[in-house]
């Protein structure tokens, strides 16, 4: 572990302390993680007694899941699932990977983040309750991509009434249930709304996992931990910069002699 990542792991510390922080998220979908760096968060957030939770690259992304359950990941997140179907698919996969007596400690989950996902949500809640789901993500910004709405509409009342019903059909079944995507400041009043009717469990940023009982309790409260969670994000970002700059120049040297080499 470097200085960059001890800065992290007490910043994490910090937030988990003041603003209910659960831990740190990471994806193979849109972002890409790599191996090495999903290591590094693992033992960044393990450090400051967090949890790991990964997107995976789709419903029936075994290799992602074997993965997951090889770096020690809390909760497995599948991004698309926009049907019964698919939703089906990404719990047989999930079974097939992790032992049954692993998923007393594996979280499996969905992300609700298409307009078609929205039309089919009684259906895929019925499904995912059958088949073991834990829980449900609302993927805010996919979600009005997908209904051809701009960014600015993410905290619209239209964008709140459907994450509502997603929201409150899945907390009727038992499911948990979090809200990510374009989390800012001005989220404020679409996620304390939604924490106080007890329709929510957790809100995410990019990096992120928030109580959201603890951590929109208070506007205060609130804006501190998402600026300091986009805090941890840029100093993550920064820090694996760093990492593979370092690997990105161990061969200048050996460029220089070859190229010495070759015009000679």
């Amino acid at each position: 572990m470097n200085t960059k990542e001890r800065e992290l792991v007490a910043l994490l510390k910090t937030m988990r302390e003041k603003y209910g922080v659960l831990g740190v998220k990471a994806e193979f979908e849109a972002e890409g993680t790599r191996m090495p760096e999903l290591l590094r968060l693992k033992d960044v957030s393990s450090k400051a007694g967090g949890i790991l939770a990964l997107k995976i690259g789709g419903p029936e992304d075994v290799w992602g899941i074997e993965q997951a359950m090889d770096v020690g990941v809390d909760e497995i997140v599948a991004p698309m699932v926009e049907g019964s179907y698919a939703l089906k698919k990404f719990m047989d996969a999930f079974k097939k990977v992790v032992n049954e007596d692993e998923r007393e400690d594996t979280v499996a989950a969905v992300n609700v983040e298409t307009a078609q996902t929205y039309g089919n949500i009684d259906a895929l809640i019925e499904t995912g309750v059958k088949n073991g789901l834990h829980g449900v993500t609302v993927g805010r910004v996919d979600l009005i991509g997908s209904m051809g709405l701009k960014r600015d509409s993410i905290n619209s009342p239209k964008v709140f009434k459907i994450t509502e019903s997603i929201c409150r059909k899945a907390k009727a079944a038992g499911l948990r249930t979090v809200v990510g995507g374009g989390i800012e400041k001005e989220s404020f009043d679409f996620i304390r709304k939604l924490t106080e009717a007890n329709l929510i469990d957790r809100f995410e940023t990019r990096k992120i996992i928030f109580d959201a009982k603890v951590a929109a309790s208070d506007q205060k409260k609130y804006e501190d931990g998402v600026r300091d969670a986009h805090r941890f994000d840029d100093m993550w970002l920064h820090n694996k910069q760093g990492h593979y700059s370092k690997i990105a120049g161990e061969d200048k040297a050996n460029f220089e002699k070859l190229a010495k080499r070759i015009a000679s």
